[in-house]
């Protein structure tokens, strides 16, 4: 179904010849959206991760602010929503992974 619609938006790529499928398991936060920034623990060490299946869609913009977060200290738009800090303790224990 997925290649189907594919192939119906953009009929171009039926003439290409798919030379490997990826299956891999899919990132989910608890909020469904992205992480991203520097980690409260570790300084310099920043992710852009979690991207609920929009990895595509959202890697140039995305990309794009991570990387003014890492040169400049700060992107140059509000992405506290997807901040990796807005998570804390309750959402790495255990008990919430297993009732999640």
């Amino acid at each position: 179904p997925m290649l189907s619609a594919l192939l119906r938006r953009m009929p171009g790529l039926e003439a290409c010849e798919i030379q490997q499928l990826v299956n891999c398991p899919e990132s989910f936060t608890p909020d469904m959206r992205c992480l991203m920034g520097e980690t409260p623990g570790i300084y310099g060490y920043f992710v852009l991760a979690g991207m609920n299946s929009s990895g595509l869609s959202f890697a140039g913009g995305a990309g794009k602010y991570l990387a003014e977060w890492i040169t400049y200290g700060y992107p140059s738009a509000n992405v506290w929503p997807l901040d990796i800090k807005r998570f804390g303790n309750l959402q790495s224990s255990r008990t919430f992974l297993r009732h999640r």
